[in-house]
């Protein structure tokens, strides 16, 4: 990047990739300390967890898509902890349905796993059970829409586009229950028994987790505890065209059929639906189906073996009596690894440039909110004046949400 100063305030920005050039205005420290907390969306602690939700671009802050928990669980054998952490695209409705509504499925799910081992369920069958519930909520999308042509493939056969688009577009319930489908959502969770002795993460989508201890010294180590579902990952890749043979554009340009980037999601139902529900229901839901990287008919001619996206989660455990000293998770939306590492997605640097930047965290500071300010530029006062006032007429920096959970 090429970075100009023009006079004692403002200075260009070359963007590195179109080469055009945008005014923004430096700060100093205070003034990037002082601007950055009337960009947080929210901001806070509960219990003993910090949460920050981000987006320094005004126009955008109450159009942000990521989406936080921090609950509590009541089930049969006590009280567990569950943090989450999603970032919904293309719209709020997938991703506010998952945020609401994942403690109920796990809540499901887990008090089954606990009556059927006495209260003492093994790490690996409370996995599964996670995993389960988080596919019984993303099939429960599925089925919103499935409800609404009962007569399912064959009944669309015999129905004109008038008449479905009315079934979809004029009462506002059912035009909610597929805008679930169309839209997506990634999922990031955390979950701590009820005896605080196991941890669970699971992975759906491209979020990051994780987990950091303090040696004696004051030093920070780290370890990545989520997965990277995208299809710019080697072993994500090679699973689909392993499902998909023969089909060359399976991924393109690292897109999943040259449109979206995640390979798991809740929601995003253009990638799982058959052809039938795709072009007859979704393609007349109003507002219109479009992607940024495709057109729609480039789209439907690579739709050919859905589905493509999966909500199949992958789950990571760790025994808590195996930690000690300080020890924190770090949950966060993509947001954060892209201001960090600005266009990379080496989640080794990524973990090692958090246990760093908690070597300097203020005593009794909110650890998520020191997070964002390291990431948008620390001590770098141009990337963080950039990152805080680019006068740029798009998104220049994706929302981020970031929680913080004291073990």
């Amino acid at each position: 990047m090429s970075l100009n100063n023009i006079e004692s305030k403002r200075a260009v920005f070359t963007h590195p990739i179109t080469g055009g050039s945008f005014y923004y205005t430096l700060l100093t420290a205070s003034e990037v300390d002082a601007r950055l907390p009337s960009l947080f969306s929210s901001c806070g602690s509960s219990e003993e967890t910090d949460y920050v939700s981000f987006q320094p671009d005004t126009r955008l802050k109450s159009a942000t898509q990521d989406r936080f928990v921090v609950t509590d669980i009541e089930l049969s054998d006590g009280s567990w902890k569950l943090r989450a952490v999603l970032d919904g695209h293309g719209g709020h409705d997938a991703v506010n349905f998952a945020s609401q509504s994942i403690a109920a499925f796990l809540r499901s799910r887990l008090n089954d796993v606990i009556d059927a081992h006495d209260n003492s369920p093994p790490a690996d069958a409370v996995a599964r059970a996670i995993v389960d519930a988080v596919r019984d909520m993303d099939n429960s999308i599925a089925d919103g829409l499935y409800a609404l042509f009962p007569g399912g493939e064959q009944s669309l056969s015999s129905m004109t586009n008038e008449e479905i688009s009315a079934i979809v577009n004029d009462a506002p319930e059912n035009h909610q229950k597929v805008m679930r489908c169309v839209n997506g959502s990634t999922l990031l969770l955390s979950l701590i028994d009820a005896r605080r002795e196991n941890l669970w993460v699971c992975s759906l989508g491209d979020c990051q987790a994780v987990l950091c201890q303090e040696a004696e010294s004051g030093q920070w180590s780290s370890s990545v505890l989520s997965f990277n579902h995208n299809a710019g990952d080697p072993g994500e890749a090679a699973r689909l065209k392993s499902e998909h043979p023969g089909e060359e554009e399976i991924i393109l340009n690292d897109r999943v059929l040259g449109v979206i980037a995640i390979t798991r999601a809740i929601g995003d139902y253009e990638f799982k639906l058959s052809l039938p529900y795709v072009q007859r229901v979704l393609l007349n839901i109003k507002p219109s189906l479009k992607f940024s990287f495709a057109t729609l008919e480039q789209f439907i001619s690579r739709l050919k073996t859905p589905p493509y996206l999966t909500s199949q989660s992958e789950v990571t455990h760790v025994s808590l009596n195996s930690l000690s000293g300080n020890v924190i998770l770090v949950l966060c939306s993509d947001g954060l690894i892209d201001a960090y590492e600005e266009g990379s997605r080496d989640l080794d640097a990524f973990a090692s440039r958090i246990a760093t930047a908690l070597r300097d965290v203020p005593p009794g500071s909110n650890i998520a909110s020191h997070l964002i300010r390291d990431a948008i530029g620390g001590a770098d006062l141009e990337k963080a004046s950039y990152s805080l006032t680019l006068e740029f007429p798009g998104k220049w920096l994706d929302d981020v949400t970031v929680l913080v959970q004291r073990l």
